[in-house]
């Protein structure tokens, strides 16, 4: 080692010398003094050094010679490998290595370092347990879900293949090197692979979410991030509309799915929507951007036959305060509809990053997660018809008729879900230093000093155009006069502009269906706005929101399944017509005497089948007057009578 004082120092960059960043120790009280001394001593010399201090100096402060203090120095800017930092003042800690003992000389008498040694001179050893282990296509076992001490075992019978002795390590000791053992095996379970081999996903995953490979960015303030995702909601409810006769009908209707945007810094709720479809698409994703970007006017009220106190008149989400703000980043998790193409323009177009994170990594959104928890305990796990929380609740199985006798109902649901955000956004919050979210975004907003990004006013329009989109084709007939329409969810809509315009039969346009899905925003391929539609029919021909479309075009399957075992009337009889007519014109000569008898009686018709006694007369069956005698086709039905022997004698003895 050169310990040339001026060529040591010249060997380091500027940030290596400063020990100010170097990673700082804290002795604990128990150190004996003698230990705190030499430790304190050692870093002052360190420190002189590195600041370019003279040898006599560092010398006569700290009574350590050139020829330690530059070697402890040259320790100290070591790489850990444990953390990937300099060992810093670490290493003045007294009994700290740098790195593991190896054992020295060719003595095989046991003791510190054999098993390293014994990995080191025969690495078939290690490379065998390392397969084994991590269950390598090389390996010898079929499956490595065995205990530690069936691998001890395995240990032993690899180390007799590669040629050990009996009196070599492991086999001349006691134990045969078992605590060695354990803990490489110990090593192999804590390490990065292990764990993912080992363990199951959830740990996986949070022992990958510290690295720096996924490092999370600090969330400083208000609207700088928002995270959204979809929660499928518990909850049972009857759904009750009029059929096209009038009369009221119920379909009942398990698990919506809400998707919410929340403030990561204050943990607002900036806005969400609703999803009855099984699984939810780009359109009702884009319609919760809209309803966090402008929330819905107005409050939500109970439904009128919900006997509720008057509710109080709180601070809202809903307030024009919040309006128009927008946030810098949009983070959400790797479905299909977060990913689609007009989810992520229309994100770009407002003017804010889109965020998609690393795949099955629900702990980035950590704080959403547990929201979704929190909400299902404020409301919707308190009323009827709750699903529970998992299959094994109880309250799982009377959900449906719970849901039935108390009349719950969609409206009820969306209000309890309005009641349990305003509580959420009203409660203090020990994150934000006891402040409820809404009063920690109002305080940040009223903060002359702070940055609040806005909605360019030239796009406010474009996201008010935000909701349900459907790319429509023109149809109609002009020769039937059938005026142009377009078909949205089942129904047709039309107006007076569209329905005079044949030239636009046969060509697409977008159609924007409106908070009243009575109506719809069209515009042609252009760009050029037609006008807005209305639905025709009286069907829906009143104010109505787009759930309660969907929610009604459920009741489709019920019709189908309907059919099972219901068959038409028309259906059943034109089957039976069918199976009932026979072929050949013997049978259904016999079919007719079968029904003449029913018809005329026993004592008109006498069936001679050679039985005297009239009263054990076996009953006339098909195979009984059907016999192998050719019937010919111009015989009338009195002729066959005779030659079958059904009836005796002719006409005039019958009389």
């Amino acid at each position: 080692m050169n310990y040339d004082e001026r060529k040591g120092r010249s060997a380091h960059t500027a940030a290596e010398l400063d020990t100010s960043k170097w990673p700082t120790v804290r002795l604990p009280e128990t150190v004996s003094q003698k230990y705190r001394d030499d430790f304190d001593a050692k870093k002052k010399a360190v420190t002189m050094y590195a600041a370019g201090d003279r040898t006599k100096k560092i010398t006569e402060a700290t009574r350590i010679s050139r020829q330690t203090y530059i070697p402890i120095f040259n320790r100290c800017l070591e790489i850990n490998p444990d953390d990937g930092q300099i060992w810093g003042f670490r290493v003045l800690i007294p009994y700290t290595h740098l790195k593991e003992y190896e054992r020295g000389g060719d003595s095989d008498e046991p003791g510190p370092g054999s098993f390293s040694r014994l990995l080191k001179t025969h690495p078939d050893i290690d490379k065998q347990l390392r397969s084994a282990f991590f269950d390598y296509d090389d390996s010898c076992l079929s499956s490595n879900k065995i205990n530690d001490l069936q691998y001890f075992e395995l240990f032993l019978k690899i180390c007799q293949e590669v040629g050990i002795k009996d009196d070599e390590y492991p086999f001349n000791t006691l134990y045969k090197g078992k605590r060695s053992f354990e803990k490489y095996i110990r090593s192999l379970r804590n390490s990065e692979e292990g764990i993912n081999a080992n363990s199951d996903t959830d740990a996986t995953r949070r022992l990958h979410l510290g690295s720096s490979a996924d490092s999370i960015d600090k969330i400083t303030r208000p609207y700088k991030s928002v995270a959204f995702d979809g929660h499928s909601v518990d909850a049972s409810w009857f759904f009750y509309f009029f059929d096209a006769n009038g009369r009221i009908r119920e379909q009942y209707l398990e698990r919506f799915w809400l998707l919410l945007i929340l403030d990561e810094h204050s943990e607002a709720v900036l806005g969400y929507s609703i999803s009855i479809y099984e699984n939810y698409n780009r359109l009702d994703v884009i319609r919760a951007i809209k309803n966090a970007l402008q929330p819905p006017q107005g409050k939500i009220l109970p439904p009128d036959y919900l006997i509720v106190p008057v509710p109080v008149d709180v601070p809202s989400i809903r307030s024009d305060k919040f309006r128009n703000r927008l946030w810098e980043t949009f983070r959400y998790d790797n479905a299909k509809a977060n990913l689609a193409a007009d989810v992520v323009n229309t994100l770009i177009r407002i003017g804010c990053r889109v965020n998609a994170g690393p795949v099955a990594f629900p702990e980035v959104r950590g704080i959403l997660e547990r929201f979704f928890q929190t909400l299902e305990e404020l409301g919707f796990r308190s009323l009827p018809g709750s699903l529970g929380t998992g299959p094994n609740d109880p309250k799982r199985e009377t959900a449906k008729k719970d849901a039935k006798t108390f009349r719950v109902t969609f409206e009820i649901l969306y209000y309890c879900l309005e009641l349990s955000i305003e509580e959420y956004n009203r409660k203090l919050n020990k994150r934000n230093l006891y402040s409820s979210p809404l009063q920690c975004l109002n305080n940040y907003i009223d903060d002359t000093d702070n940055i609040v990004l806005k909605i360019h006013p030239d796009k406010r329009d474009e996201i008010s155009r935000f909701g349900p989109k459907f790319l429509c084709t023109v149809r109609g007939n002009e020769e039937e006069g059938t005026r142009p329409y377009v078909q949205i969810l089942n129904e047709q809509y039309s107006s007076q502009d569209l329905g005079c315009r044949w030239e636009m039969l046969g060509k697409q346009i977008t159609c924007y269906l409106q908070e009243n899905a009575q109506y719809a925003d069209s515009y042609d391929e252009t760009g050029f706005n037609i006008g807005m539609l209305a639905v025709k029919g009286s069907a829906w021909n009143f104010p109505h929101t787009y759930e309660n479309r969907i929610l009604v075009s459920k009741g489709r399957a019920s019709v189908v399944q309907d059919l099972v075992g219901h068959t038409s009337p028309g259906l059943i009889i034109n089957m039976g017509l069918k199976n009932s007519m026979t072929q050949k014109k013997a049978a259904r000569v016999a079919q007719a005497v079968l029904a003449a008898q029913a018809i005329q009686g026993k004592n008109q018709l006498e069936v001679s089948f050679g039985r005297e006694d009239e009263h054990e007369k076996a009953p006339i069956s098909e195979n009984d007057v059907i016999d192998s005698t050719p019937i010919n086709e111009d015989e009338d039905l009195e002729d066959a009578y005779n030659i079958k022997g059904l009836i005796k004698g002719g006409k005039n003895e019958h009389e």
